[in-house]
């Protein structure tokens, strides 16, 4: 799927390479919860959502296309680590 983001700012995380790409609708509070400390289950695209806290997390995760809940601290870290 494309490395695409959530546009609804009132999100804690933004859920990003879903398989709905910018549709998803889906908020890291309401995926269903695994065994895996900082991995959700989403019933709509059926795939893993991994917690990504850090730039480096994001960064691992994005190269193996995962999909992925990130915070808007991290997004801060990315747009820092740009400049």
């Amino acid at each position: 799927g494309a490395w695409t983001q959530m546009t609804d700012h009132q999100q804690p995380y933004q859920i990003t390479n879903c398989a709905f790409d910018d549709r998803c609708k889906s908020s890291w509070e309401e995926l269903s919860h695994t065994s895996t400390l900082g991995v959700r289950f989403c019933a709509q695209c059926q795939k893993h959502i991994h917690l990504c806290e850090t730039l480096e997390e994001l960064l691992w995760h994005a190269r193996l296309e995962n999909a992925v809940a990130w915070s808007r601290t991290t997004r801060q870290l990315e747009s820092f680590d740009r400049h």
